[in-house]
């Protein structure tokens, strides 16, 4: 069964554009729901329609030997490169900074309106960050092994079309930023391999994408109103943690083979749709983070749905209450005709006729009776 076209018009209406970044797509039935092969490629299954579909995500292939390197950390400031060996690794147009060839030495961008264009070279072993104060910064076609990207009490930057492998993704402190279209993927084993809850603090050290308004040299930076939308995270920890950051939008993204799904510690107001969340050991998991809206996302396949903090913390703690739909549309759940055996879809809407209770004061008031969310390539 597939959403009548009036739905999913309207959920797609609260979409930025679907992202292109799945090649070699093939379906096939009855194969494991989620396949993480860490060989040639990184290939995820998900479920479509009554098949598996499986996409390649990203090339994971043997680090490349980087050409040459300083053996120093690597800052951009408005005048230029320092230091100036490092020139013959980034050349200089204006404001905007280009690989040449691979580098084996930390970037940190220390200049405002900057573009840091890796021209599909690697950055190998170390990070890029962008310190703070430093606004209007852009990391783009940059592939990153075992390193990341930090925006450390930075705005209005935009971090897209990455290729991020290894046990950090982007990590956002800072509010305006925007983080579209990288695929990111973890080489560990902190991916959904039948760990329990509680699995991480405030600062996750295994996170695809972690949004935190922790002090940055001892300043405390608001972590709000960022974007973060077409996305593809395999195999973390934690796919999203969003900590003690509010008003912050996520949708069109897909979570793959992560422990948690998306983590909430203390947010409030953040909006969530249009993402699937698949094959991960706890789909959501909020902790003292209320407020929040979810709609037109798809659960699939996961282990546990919603599991709120008050079930396993060791303190006392206040359930939170959360949004599950915006008052016409709710959230696919695989396991909807579990619970529900004999719930119908209302009148050909798209919608079941039961609620979808999660756990007091949480409830799905109109679930999905298909898959809405980015599912890749055939989303």
């Amino acid at each position: 069964m597939t959403l009548k076209k009036s739905l999913k018009s309207r959920i797609r209406g609260w979409l930025p554009e679907e992202p292109q970044l799945h090649r070699n797509v093939s379906s096939t039935k009855l194969r494991p729901q989620i396949a993480v092969l860490l060989t040639v490629s990184l290939v995820v299954a998900s479920s479509v329609g009554g098949y598996l579909v499986y996409r390649e995500l990203l090339p994971v292939v043997p680090n490349p030997q980087a050409s040459s390197r300083v053996t120093q950390d690597i800052y951009i400031f408005p005048e230029g490169v320092s230091p100036a060996s490092a020139s013959n690794l980034l050349s200089k147009n204006g404001d905007v900074y280009t690989f040449t060839e691979n580098i084996s030495d930390p970037v940190y961008v220390d200049s405002n309106n900057t573009v840091l264009n890796g021209a599909g070279y690697s950055l190998l072993g170390f990070r890029v960050q962008v310190d703070g104060g430093q606004n209007n910064v852009t990391v783009e076609n940059l592939k990153v092994y075992q390193g990341g990207i930090d925006l450390q009490g930075s705005n209005y930057d935009t971090v897209c079309g990455n290729y991020i492998v290894g046990d950090v993704g982007v990590l956002v402190r800072g509010s305006y930023n925007s983080v579209t279209n990288n695929s990111i993927v973890s080489t560990s084993d902190g991916g959904n391999t039948g760990q329990k809850l509680p699995l991480s603090g405030g600062d996750s050290l295994n996170c695809g994408i972690e949004m935190d308004a922790l002090p940055v040299f001892d300043q405390q930076h608001a972590t709000n109103y960022n974007n973060v939308t077409g996305n593809q995270v395999c195999n973390f920890q934690n796919g999203i943690l969003l900590w003690n950051a509010s008003e912050n939008f996520v949708a069109n993204n897909y979570f793959a083979n992560n422990a948690e799904g998306i983590t909430l510690q203390q947010g409030t107001g953040n909006t969530f749709v249009g993402n699937t969340v698949q094959g991960s050991l706890y789909a959501v998991t909020p902790n003292q983070a209320s407020n929040n809206t979810f709609f037109g996302n798809s659960f699939v396949d996961n282990k546990n749905q919603i599991v709120d903090a008050q079930t396993y913390s060791s303190i006392k703690v206040q359930a939170s209450v959360n949004i599950w739909d915006n008052g016409t549309i709710g959230n696919y759940w695989s396991n909807y005709h579990e619970l529900y055996p004999k719930a119908q879809e209302i009148s050909s809407s798209g919608v079941e006729d039961t609620p979808y209770q999660i756990y007091a004061n949480n409830t799905d008031q109109y679930p999905l009776s298909a898959a809405s969310g980015n599912m890749g390539a055939d989303g």
